[in-house]
């Protein structure tokens, strides 16, 4: 992805005007423009980068750059450098013309702080839903509670893909995969040995023929990049899964969609538990010639 190399990119979104934003755990989020790989930082935050912990999720406002607000979720030390990990979501400002080459980061405004943080199991995507609220999930903090996401890594066996419903029971820790019983809500799709899914993303484009309605994650154990075909457009089943890049590019953590439809993946082989590769780490561009 032109001239990027950083450590541990971890989200990827996109201004109107295709550039991408990208966290990274260290704290940095970064401004890169696809036409000329220019790479400029707008900022950093006090991300505390221990283990699987940083700064992680992020997403634009609705109405961007009307409302020149992104969101982010982030971990840092509670009382200073000795002390406890927690997350926290914050509303941050773009200083200057929002969609402008000399836009930097601006206020910060601490929306939700607390969250459990932890070196592992950590969390945490940030997104809007359709109606505008700003969902956040987050990791069970090693603390085994329930763990509510779309792709969800469990401890040796059972990743699972889940089909999110409020008030619903996904089986963690008591039951992992299919099969749990009355009160459990079964995965969509589950995997032993574990394959350590990570982002997801529906794919709603024709970029890429045949793969609209496909439901799309990369994974960091596996190193590859998976499409799941529902059955349906209730997504109640999986009628096939594809695997893509095997082991190519090594640990796979984030995927977005660009605005023509490529999809846009970033590796993680400098998180301590993969091998940097020349180059690494990168932001892969994925498209149809």
């Amino acid at each position: 992805m032109g001239t990027y190399q950083g450590q541990m990119p971890w989200e990827i979104r996109f201004l109107p005007d295709g550039a991408l934003l990208v966290t990274e755990r260290s704290g940095r989020i970064l401004r890169i423009d696809q036409a000329t790989g220019a790479v400029r930082e707008l900022g950093r935050l006090p991300a505390a980068h221990v283990g699987e912990g940083g700064l992680l999720g992020l997403a634009l406002d609705p109405v961007f750059p009307t409302k020149p607000y992104l969101y982010v979720m982030y971990t840092h030390r509670e009382d200073g450098a000795d002390s406890g990990l927690a997350n926290r979501v914050s509303r941050l400002t773009l200083s200057g013309d929002p969609l402008g080459e000399e836009v930097v980061l601006g206020e910060e405004v601490v929306l939700v702080d607390g969250i459990p943080g932890a070196g592992v199991h950590d969390g945490g995507r940030v997104a809007f839903g359709p109606e505008g609220y700003l969902w956040v999930t987050t990791g069970d903090a090693s603390r085994g509670d329930p763990d509510p996401f779309v792709t969800e890594h469990g401890p040796s066996e059972n990743d699972e893909v889940n089909h999110i419903q409020a008030g619903g029971n996904f089986g963690r820790p008591q039951v992992g995969g299919a099969g749990g019983g009355p009160g459990f809500v079964d995965p969509v799709y589950s995997w032993t040995p574990t394959i350590a899914p990570a982002g997801a993303v529906f794919y709603e484009s024709d970029a890429i023929p045949g793969w609209r309605g496909s439901f799309l994650f990369v994974t960091l154990k596996d190193s590859d990049l998976r499409r799941l075909i529902p059955t349906d457009s209730s997504f109640a089943a999986v009628a096939d899964e594809q695997i893509l890049f095997d082991g190519r590019f090594g640990r796979l953590r984030c995927i977005a969609v660009g605005l023509d439809g490529a999809l846009y993946v970033g590796t993680s082989n400098r998180d301590g538990r993969g091998n940097p590769r020349d180059g690494d780490d990168k932001i892969l561009r994925i498209s149809v010639r």
